[in-house]
């Protein structure tokens, strides 16, 4: 017997699986018991609305994993599927569906039915425990991924550009995966040189950096066939989003280490460059799947390319004197989060009229005492965005100063 409720040979009921069944119960009765405490807490005649604002939202959100697992259901039953949820109960005929979708994220997956003439869809959760009959069921319904992969593929089977026949047509996608691949080695080699480096270096990676993005958006424009950005699982196109975002993060590297007076003068620029290079992003690619998330990968995409090409471009090739400051710490502090952060709180100087944070590496918050001084210096930057960093007070230029 399977784990399905066989009403008759036509109905087929699925539930959550155990385990999932018990980890949405133990998590609702979890966020549900926090809340506790505080109604418990709670006096007559005393203004509670706060706390019952506070209370109030985990204890919605354990009801709702409550609710979510007693009350899901998926059901078959002869051409008519439905899936039953919190809040909704969606329901379609066989007939009425275009096909399906495996929609992966870095922690799960689900299954999206697609209903015709874009009616919306009915997402299917991964933890439904189904069986044969569902399977079968399913099996008559079309794998739009599968689908989109075989159109791709015989397009670039007829695509005369790409060879003299169709094998050395379709052999175009291993030498696209060859470029492709290179493109993200050269985008770490670049990355790795522009932080580790001498000025000379740091100053060709930085165009490299610069440059490739371009590089992979002309390809994506001439070569729509053999390479995407941001695909699904069985596109067989190569991906280039990594190499996008590798650059990115390359560039941004060039600020480690470094702080700004104000970020505004930067932001003026870093937006604009940022628009673009989204806008390119959405025009050129040409992704053959439903792709989601795709615009929040452009958006990460160009918004640091867009940050990181400012800043560089502000920072390496800056040739200005810098102006050394000695500053005295007045505390400290550290931002815990996925990481720590360490923080030297300063006094006002030079340009900056407030109490100022800066963030230095574990070993220097260490070993520097509260009252003690630190030395900064301040470059006037490539762009007039001002920025400075620790230095050894005995070497004002910057030239001994850490990443």
């Amino acid at each position: 017997m399977n784990t399905s409720q066989l009403v008759d040979l036509n109905r087929h009921v699925y539930r959550f699986s155990g385990w999932s069944i018990g980890l949405f119960v133990v998590i609702g009765i979890v966020l549900a018991g926090i809340s506790a405490p505080v109604v418990f807490a709670l006096r007559p005649g005393t203004n509670a609305w706060p706390d019952l604002l506070l209370t109030a939202v985990p204890f919605l959100m354990g009801a709702y994993f409550l609710i979510y697992a007693i009350r899901s259901r998926l059901i078959i039953e002869g051409t008519r599927i439905e899936v039953r949820g919190v809040f909704t109960d969606r329901t379609a005929d066989r007939s009425e569906i275009e096909g399906f979708r495996t929609i992966r994220s870095r922690n799960s997956s689900h299954i999206k039915l697609f209903l015709n003439d874009g009616r919306g869809g009915i997402t299917i959760p991964q933890n439904f425990s189904t069986d044969d009959d569902f399977r079968a069921w399913f099996a008559q319904i079309t794998d739009l991924d599968e689908r989109d992969k075989q159109s791709i593929l015989d397009e670039i089977a007829r695509e005369q550009t790409l060879g003299s026949t169709a094998d050395k047509r379709l052999a175009a996608l291993s030498s696209a995966k060859i470029w492709g691949v290179s493109a993200s080695v050269a985008t770490i080699a670049a990355a790795a040189m522009l932080y580790w480096s001498a000025s000379p270096g740091k100053l060709a990676a930085a165009a490299a950096l610069a440059l490739i993005p371009l590089s992979l958006l002309f390809l994506v424009q001439r070569s729509p066939l053999l390479y995407t950005i941001f695909k699904q699982k069985k596109d067989p196109r190569f991906d280039l989003s990594f190499a996008f975002l590798a650059s990115g993060f390359g560039l941004v590297l060039s600020g480690i280490g470094k702080s700004y007076v104000s970020y505004q003068p930067l932001l003026w620029i870093a937006v604009p460059v940022a628009i673009v290079v989204f806008a390119a992003l959405f025009l050129i690619s040409r992704n053959g799947f439903a792709v989601p998330g795709s615009l929040v990968g452009f958006l990460l995409v160009a918004g640091l390319y867009g940050f990181g090409l400012t800043t560089t471009t502000n920072i390496v090739p800056d040739q200005s004197t810098p102006v050394p400051y000695r500053v005295q710490v007045l505390g400290k502090h550290i931002s815990h989060g996925k990481s720590n952060t360490y923080y030297l709180d300063l006094e006002p100087w030079g340009p900056i009229d407030h109490l100022n944070s800066l963030s230095v590496p574990s070993h220097l918050y260490r070993d520097t005492a509260v009252g003690s001084q630190i030395c900064v210096a301040l470059h006037s930057g490539m762009l007039n965005a001002p920025w400075y960093q620790r230095v050894d007070c005995d070497d004002p230029n910057g030239s001994n100063s850490s990443h």
